[in-house]
């Protein structure tokens, strides 16, 4: 067999206010590499005045589909993957990839704030849009969230 580890670091990585120092503590996901799958897209968000989705936007993946999204906090739904949004060089699109991800139903969320995300605290993050997909083995989706 071939399994990828990934390390999820948005996940891993805990900030101590009290000594301004982060803590690591590794969130590892592993997949077959045979089955693992591929969703990205473009992404059209709205954001807040003086955020953008370039600087401070990412998508988060939920496990299971019409999850109501939340952020890393440590309790409730927890996100199984996110990826920061990003343009390619010399265009103005924004898009996001998620890689190595097991088959199966996730719901997709975009949000403006994810440099506001601490893990381990309940943040009050906005989600944009959420968006339903079925991964099988194997699959490369572009699934656009607007």
């Amino acid at each position: 067999e071939s399994i990828v580890l990934t390390l999820d670091l948005r996940r891993s990585l805990r900030f101590d206010e009290g000594t301004d120092e982060y803590t690591l503590k590794p969130v590892l996901v592993a997949v077959d590499a045979t089955k693992a799958a591929t969703v990205s897209g473009a992404v059209d968000l709205d954001c807040p005045t003086g955020n953008t989705a370039l600087r401070n936007g990412a998508v988060y993946v939920f496990s299971g589909r019409n999850v109501v999204p939340d952020d890393v906090d440590g309790s409730g739904i927890e996100p199984v993957a996110s990826a920061r949004i990003e343009s390619p060089l010399g265009t103005a699109t924004r898009r996001y990839e998620v890689n190595y991800l097991a088959p199966g139903d996730y719901t997709l969320a975009p949000t403006c704030r994810a440099d506001e995300d601490e893990s381990g605290a309940s943040d009050a993050l906005e989600f944009g849009p959420t968006v339903n997909v079925r991964l099988e083995a194997g699959d490369s989706e572009q699934v656009d969230l607007d």
